[in-house]
């Protein structure tokens, strides 16, 4: 998702991405490469957008955090909000959370009128305008939830499938099976470095606006 922002704002905004591996800013395109949090303080960014892997949101947080200033407005995209209340309500930034309910494998990113995204209600006011302009312009319907809200609805929307799943699966448990089921596993963390996941390429990059070109 850090490359589809990036695309999506560089041409309108300034727009400076922070990727500790070159390699995998070799398509980012229109926008500054960083590889290292100090150079943050020099950009001077006005809004921080956190792509990384979910499990290193806070972590990616702190390492930028001394070289912004007061006034930048700091955003995730998580899929899960668990702690990021807590963190924000006590890091001394303006914050905005949002959640984009689709990803650049799946969906298609040309046509998103079906898809949804949320923004939570906590956040500063500025903050969410701007991303409510920003999904608006991409025709997405937009839900808006509390950290808490947010957390059940994710929660009841995937156990949904997981439930159908199981009640699909019941009625055959005990026949044969004359074939071969696949089976996925979930490691501790598979986009842990140094070994990324090649469909994965924009996981723990850092997206960081500045100002409107028209401003």
């Amino acid at each position: 998702m850090g490359s589809f922002f990036t695309d999506l704002l560089s041409f309108d905004h300034e727009v400076a991405v922070l990727e500790k591996d070159p390699k995998r800013m070799r398509f980012i395109y229109n926008a500054l490469r960083l590889q290292s949090p100090e150079e943050v303080k020099d950009f001077n960014p006005e809004l921080v957008i956190n792509c990384v892997t979910l499990s290193y949101t806070i972590e990616a947080f702190k390492a930028v955090m001394p070289y912004l200033q007061p006034y930048c407005i700091i955003s995730d995209i998580a899929s899960v909000k668990t702690y990021l209340k807590e963190f924000y309500e006590t890091c001394g930034f303006p914050y905005v959370s949002t959640h984009p309910m689709f990803g650049p494998t799946f969906a298609n990113l040309g046509q998103l009128e079906k898809e949804n995204t949320i923004i939570i209600s906590e956040g500063d006011h500025l903050g969410k305008i701007f991303f409510k302009d920003i999904y608006s312009s991409l025709r997405l319907h937009i839900c808006e939830y509390t950290f808490e809200e947010h957390d059940k609805v994710v929660a009841y929307s995937l156990g949904i499938p997981f439930a159908s799943t199981m009640v699909f699966q019941t009625p055959y448990e005990n026949r044969p099976r004359p074939f071969v089921r696949g089976r996925f596993s979930i490691d501790r963390d598979p986009f842990q470095p140094p070994y990324p996941s090649p469909n994965r390429a924009d996981t723990r990059g850092i997206a960081y606006l500045a100002r409107n070109h028209q401003g």
